[in-house]
This record gives structure tokens, C-alpha cells and sequence, in this order.
């Protein structure tokens, strides 16, 4: 097996907290997340595309896991981060809240016009959830 390269930058590394206005930006940048949730007695971690609309996380999807975690009234984790190995820097914005399906025809509406389209093609990818944040927090590695 073969041994990972040692990162090429030696100096130190210091960990710092990120302002909500910070994580705002990254999560309006971020294409891709992952959300997190209990479904059957287990957890799940499962990426989404998705999109930082109005203060909320909007993402499509089909009848399953997610819609059933988000009918069971629990809060929702949902969590972007990028990292680069070589030079040990990156970040991470964790956003915990109330997920719901968007039912009402404006939000439905609103949703299909985001041009958010899922990448593999799946006609029952046809429901909308939000995520609204309850806490938005961020770290960042220099």
C-alpha cells in the first residue's frame, strides 16, 4: 500500500471561527453539501446540490430517507466545506435547523425557477425541501 505524501507547507496551522456573514458567503458560493439526519435508527450523511436562497438552504429531491427525516420533525444538519491538502488550509460552515417540504405553489414555484437541476437524471426528483437555519457557525484553518 502505498503511503500519502506528506503536505509540502511545514509552517504552523491555526484554527479560527468564522462570522456568520462569512458562512453566508460560503454557502452562497458552494454548489455541493452534505445534510445530515436519523432515518431508521442511524444516522445518514448524503451530499446535495443545492442552493443558499433567502437565508435558507433549498435542495430537490425524491420521496425517500431525506423527505422522511424532514417529515419526522427533527432538525437537519447540513454542512460545505473545501480544504487543500498541500498547503493544510480550509474550511468548514455547519448549518443545524428545521427542514420542511416546500408544498405552497409560490414556493414551489420560486424553487423550480433556481435553474438547480439534480446531476444524476431522476423523474421522482420532483420535491423541494428547505432547510431553515436555527444556528449557522464556521471554522477555517490558516
Amino acid at each position: 500500500m502505498a503511503v500519502p505524501a506528506t503536505p509540502t507547507t511545514s509552517g504552523p496551522t491555526a484554527l479560527g471561527e468564522l462570522t456568520v456573514s462569512e458562512c453566508k458567503s460560503l454557502l452562497l458560493r458552494t454548489p455541493v453539501g452534505r445534510i445530515g439526519f436519523s432515518f431508521a435508527g442511524e444516522q445518514h450523511i448524503l451530499p446535495v446540490n443545492y442552493r443558499f436562497v433567502d437565508d435558507t438552504i433549498v435542495f430537490r429531491t425524491s420521496a425517500g430517507r431525506k423527505l422522511h427525516a424532514v417529515a419526522s420533525d427533527q432538525n437537519i444538519a447540513f454542512e460545505v466545506d473545501r480544504w487543500d491538502r498541500d498547503s493544510r488550509t480550509g474550511w468548514s460552515v455547519l448549518v443545524v435547523g428545521q427542514a420542511e417540504e416546500i408544498e405552497d405553489h409560490a414556493g414551489f414555484e420560486t424553487a423550480e425557477n433556481l435553474g438547480l437541476r439534480p446531476w444524476a437524471e431522476d423523474p421522482g426528483q420532483n420535491r423541494w425541501v428547505r432547510i431553515v437555519p436555527a444556528k449557522i457557525t464556521g471554522r477555517r484553518i490558516t
